[in-house]
Parts: C-alpha cells; sequence; structure tokens
C-alpha cells in the first residue's frame, strides 16, 4: 500500500486501467443500457453484486472452481459503472432488467448468484419472472428486518464521501477499518495472509467509485429496505443460502428467518468468515457445487446453449 499523499494518481491511473482492461459489452434494455461481461460456456449464471460492486465485482462472488464449467453474465447493476440509473429506478425494475438482460442474450433459463445488496433483485427476479430463474444461490445476501429502519450515516454526508475518489482514498490508505467495517469484516476476526490479500483486493476494487455513487446510493438508501416487503413465499425455484453468523453486515438471525419462509429453501452456515467470507471453507465450496450440480442437470438446458 503507498501511503505517500501523491500516490494518489497513480492509484487512480490504475484502477482506471484495470477497469478498461476488462472486455464487457453493452445491452439496450426498456429500462436503458446495461453494461455486462460474457463469459466462459456451460450452464448459465447470472452473478448479481452488491454494494461498491459492478461486473468486475460481480465474478468475484464464488471461488472460480465454483464457477468453472458455466457461462457467466455479470451485469452492472443500476447506477454501476456504464449501466446509468433509470429516472424511476426501482428494484422491480432492476428485476425486470436482468430478464431483459437473458432475453437479448438469447438465454432462457439461468442459475441467479447474488451476494449481498444484489440479493434483492434477485429474489424479486425469482417472483416476477419464475420460468427464467433455474435456482437462487444468496451469498451473504442483504436480509429482512428492522436493521432497514436506520441510516447507516446521514445521507448528505454518505454521497459526499462516496462520491470522491480522494477522501474515499484516504480512507482506504489511513483508515481502511472503517471500510471494512462497512463491508462488515468483523474487527476480531483473525486474518491470514491470504484473507489480507483479499481484502487488499476488496479494498482496491471499489475504485473508481464515483462511477458508481449513483448505485450505491440506492442501494444503501433505497433498494436495501424494499426486501422487507419481498413476497419471499412466492419463490418457487430451488434457493440455498450462504451466511455466516459473524456477518457484520446483514445479520445471520434474519438469514436463517428469511430461509424459513422461502419453500425448500436450505442454508449453508459458516461459523467465521464475515460478510466476506474471508478464511478456508471447503465444505461450503462443497455445497455449493453440489447443489449447482443437481440443479443444473435436472433444470431444463438454457436457450443459448441448445
Amino acid at each position: 500500500m503507498n501511503r505517500n499523499p501523491f500516490g494518489f494518481p497513480a492509484y487512480m491511473r490504475a484502477a482506471r486501467q484495470r477497469l478498461a482492461d476488462i472486455p464487457t459489452s453493452t445491452a439496450q434494455t426498456p429500462a436503458g443500457p446495461v453494461q455486462y461481461l460474457d463469459r466462459g460456456a456451460g450452464f448459465p449464471i447470472l452473478l448479481v453484486h452488491g454494494v461498491f460492486g459492478g461486473h468486475d465485482a460481480a465474478v468475484r462472488l464464488a471461488e472460480p472452481e465454483i464457477l468453472a464449467g458455466h457461462r457467466l453474465i455479470a451485469p452492472s447493476r443500476f447506477g454501476y459503472l456504464g449501466t446509468p440509473m433509470p429516472r424511476r429506478a426501482t428494484v422491480a425494475l432492476q428485476a425486470d432488467t436482468h430478464a431483459a438482460l437473458l432475453d437479448v442474450l438469447g438465454v432462457d433459463r439461468a442459475v441467479v448468484y447474488a451476494g449481498s445488496a444484489g440479493g434483492t433483485s434477485a429474489l424479486q427476479l425469482a417472483i416476477r419472472h419464475p420460468d427464467r430463474v433455474a435456482a437462487l444461490v444468496l451469498q451473504s445476501t442483504n436480509v429482512t428486518g428492522p436493521h432497514h429502519d436506520r441510516d447507516i450515516m446521514p445521507r448528505a454526508v454518505a454521497y459526499r464521501l462516496w462520491r470522491s475518489e480522494l477522501l474515499m482514498w484516504l480512507v482506504r490508505t489511513y483508515l481502511p477499518g472503517v471500510i471494512t467495517s462497512l463491508m462488515g469484516v468483523p474487527r476480531d476476526l483473525p486474518l491470514t495472509d491470504a484473507d489480507r490479500r483479499r481484502l487488499a483486493l476488496e479494498l482496491d476494487s471499489i475504485f473508481p467509485v464515483r462511477p458508481r455513487v449513483e448505485g450505491i446510493m440506492f442501494d444503501a438508501f433505497t433498494g436495501n429496505r424494499d426486501i422487507n416487503g419481498c413476497r419471499l413465499e412466492r419463490i418457487t425455484c430451488p434457493t440455498l443460502f450462504v451466511h455466516f453468523r459473524d456477518d457484520g453486515g446483514p445479520p445471520y438471525d434474519e438469514a436463517v428467518a428469511m430461509c424459513r419462509r422461502i419453500p425448500g429453501a436450505r442454508l449453508v452456515t459458516g461459523e467465521h468468515g464475515g460478510h466476506l467470507g474471508l478464511g478456508d471453507h471447503p465444505e461450503i465450496t462443497a455445497a455449493i457445487r453440489r447443489f449447482l450440480a443437481t440443479v443444473t442437470t435436472s433444470a431444463r438446458p438454457a436457450a443459448a446453449d441448445a
């Protein structure tokens, strides 16, 4: 980490170059353009990123061995990177736009793999377009509960901070614990060298932050709260929750309650790992792989793979 204040310009050049090096496409949908990444072959998985994310974060939702052998479709949600925020954005519209992207790509059905704030629109996609969702994997997802009744900080303060590359870089460089706390990493979680490298990658990956700020604001002050009105009992597809007891973001107990409301849903619990699932969890990786193998074998093949 470069703590020299004069390192900021070089840091931002590197961040912008990282994004530029990712081959993406843009689809035209009724809600507007959607930037997405599309790579690999096999049964499609729609990867739905969380807050501070984008298509670049979506592909890091799962371990590479989990996603191997699948076609990965990773859009940037509303207000993130190359996907503008519609004038009257709602979570329902975001869910419809996920379905519209699948239409553009000729995909009949996909597994939807969502993390954190991305879980809200993933759930709405399964409710509003059940024929398009072969299964849901909800990893450290946004959950229902009274914690949505309070803001994490005043809206004006949040917008001023999150839209400033320099302020965010100063926090990331000199006060990284502030951001890791927002990321749901418990302060007392023991970290290995691999965990520290993963955490540094996650911290660096939020830059450039300004092209994400509209999406961050929507998630933090509108989208996440929408989950409390979600009709979970209407979800009919196979559903797998993955959640850690010490998640410093979405409370574990609420994830348990949500899982019970979805018919046939299953919960895989990690004891320690926080919101990012830090640490080595081979039993969880194996459980997700088994789930994906089962649902993609039994699901009707997607049109794009026919």
